[in-house]
């Protein structure tokens, strides 16, 4: 479907709705085939997205006339009607001598046909006896001997592929392969496979060429997996930990499952309070609230981890993850930033970022600035007790929403936000009942639901930054559960993790017992000392019997 929609192919597109191809499947770059469509604008490519946009249509047309053939299919087909005699110019004499003829065909001997059906019942009770043949358990298809074969010739040429080349996409795409083969692999096979040492040698330069680059975390990840596959099955043979040791993946690994820099003291002067009521301060602490009934314009509200501001014309949310604006009179569209990037979200499920310039962002973030200001400007000043005596002003807590699963709704221009199950918001536009938007706990990002029906995921992979940092406090003046972990913040914690099981359980025993040459070396010297040993006890020995 995406080759169909990037050359602008409508007939193969409708031929593949027709059977029963899925519009919303993603490339490696997360796009589907009606974003590729849009990439151009000639006729083909028009037609192929106008398809995509609706693609139920085809689906629906295509499953109908399916239903109808097969209907007609299983039908009976129906005796040719009665002709009358004298409609249709026949004789008489001649329909009547039919009518006889078919009379005079014998009925059927009731007795022989229950004889039959009696046969029929025991052939089938005597099947049902029979014991049925186990089926073969599932396991891979093709030809078990070929397996090695492939394994030798495959590896050799994913990793060359790997060294060879400096397209960024297909190192990823070789590693997975290398992933998936070693994992997949048993482990007598591992033990076939590495009696070329050369191909250790390759697979151990993949792995170490990939954790120098120190940018690639995913990449971090995968190596690690690999490496851990390669420890569970390598067993007692220590070929991997050899080649490991000279190429000091010990360290490397090591350095991975070390905890980082602390940077709380960072987050603690980027999260501070700001009394000068710059967007982005926390607004102080006061008295807990209860939920509110409704967003004015002026007020700050939270859910979770996430901020809530209301403009001029648009009701806006965000979090370190993500931003959405919701304008009071759409329809069903809004626009989001996520990962730095401006896209507009229509019906389908298909974002549209063709409005992604910096000016575009630019007049985002002041829209998203002034309704933020508006907040601090406006917010109650509470009379407290300065140290000198006098007043000292403290700005209005921030009002939360929705802090737990309620049935009842709050009505910001055409958009309905609703809670109806814990630590997930609803969002739903009155004009466009059929698609929803979602914000869960502890997703950085958001859900949608498209007017198809299908759920698509928007995950963060970065922060957006300070100027999208968690708006003012949460009631009680706690801050909420911490912001929102992204996407590579995840895959640190678990690089850390593995790193430090991979470490603790192979490589800090492996890095104490000597290996290869260093083994080859330790054993001439234990050779030596004991030779040295037995040397000096003959002396001994014949220096005793000589003075005594």
């Amino acid at each position: 479907m995406h080759y169909a929609a990037c050359f602008g192919r409508p007939q193969i597109a409708r031929v593949l709705l027709r059977y029963g191809a899925n519009p919303d499947l993603r490339d490696e770059d997360g796009k589907t085939p009606l974003d590729k469509a849009r990439e151009r604008n000639d006729e083909g490519h028009r037609e192929v997205a106008n398809i995509l946009q609706s693609p139920a249509d085809w689906l629906t047309v295509a499953n109908a006339n399916d239903e109808v053939d097969e209907q007609q299919a299983a039908a009976p087909v129906p005796p040719p009607p009665a002709v009358d005699a004298a409609d249709s110019g026949a004789p008489v004499e001649s329909s009547v001598d039919g009518a006889a003829a078919a009379a005079a065909v014998p009925a059927p001997d009731p007795a022989v046909a229950a004889d039959e059906a009696a046969k029929v019942v025991e052939k089938q009770e005597a099947e049902s006896k029979k014991p049925k043949e186990e089926e073969p358990p599932p396991g891979p298809k093709g030809d078990p001997e070929m397996i090695p074969i492939y394994a030798k010739s495959l590896l050799p040429m994913f990793c060359h592929t790997f060294q060879s080349t400096m397209i960024v996409t297909v190192k990823k795409s070789s590693l997975g392969l290398i992933k998936k083969i070693i994992h997949y692999m048993e482990s007598e096979l591992l033990a076939v496979v590495c009696q070329n040492r050369q191909l250790v040698g390759e697979i151990v330069e993949v792995l170490t060429s990939v954790l120098d680059n120190e940018e690639d975390e995913e990449g971090h990840l995968t190596c690690l997996l690999i490496i851990q596959d390669l420890m569970v099955k390598d067993g007692s043979e220590g070929v991997f930990l050899e080649q490991f040791a000279k190429l000091g993946l010990y360290s490397k690994v090591h350095s991975l499952a070390e905890d980082p820099p602390n940077t709380s003291s960072t987050d603690d002067l980027s999260s501070s309070s700001d009394a000068s009521g710059q967007p982005g301060g926390d607004i102080m602490t006061g008295a807990p609230k209860e939920d509110a009934k409704e967003i004015l314009q002026g007020k700050g509200y939270t859910w979770r981890d996430w901020s809530l501001a209301r403009g001029r014309d648009c009701l806006y949310i965000w979090s370190d993850a993500a931003a959405l604006e919701l304008s009071n009179d759409s329809n069903g569209w809004f626009r989001f930033i996520l990962d730095g990037k401006l896209a507009t979200m229509y019906s389908s499920g298909s974002p549209e970022g063709g409005s992604d310039s910096s000016e575009n962002r630019g007049e985002f973030l002041e829209k998203l600035q002034r309704a933020r200001a508006a907040v601090t400007a406006s917010a109650a000043m509470d009379p407290g007790v300065a140290p000198g005596g006098s007043p000292a002003p403290t700005l209005a807590l921030a009002t939360p929403i929705f802090t737990k699963k309620t049935a009842d709704v709050i009505t910001v221009g055409n958009w309905n936000l609703s809670c109806l199950a814990d630590g997930e918001l609803t969002i739903i536009n009155s004009d466009g009942q059929q698609q929803a938007t979602i914000l869960r706990e502890e997703l950085p990002g958001f859900l949608f639901q498209s007017n198809r029906g299908t759920r698509h995921t928007f995950t963060a992979e970065t922060s957006l930054g300070p100027e999208f940092s968690a708006g003012w406090t949460a009631a009680g003046g706690r801050k909420t559960k911490g912001r929102l972990k992204c996407k590579m913040e995840a895959v640190k914690q678990r690089i850390k993790t593995t790193a430090r099981q991979i470490y603790d359980n192979y490589f800090r025993a492996a890095q104490a017992q000597p290996r290869g040459v260093v083994a080859t070396l330790a054993s001439i010297v234990a050779k030596i000392d004991g030779s040295c040993q037995k040397q000096m006890v003959r002396k001994f020995v014949r220096y005793c019997q000589e003075r005594f």
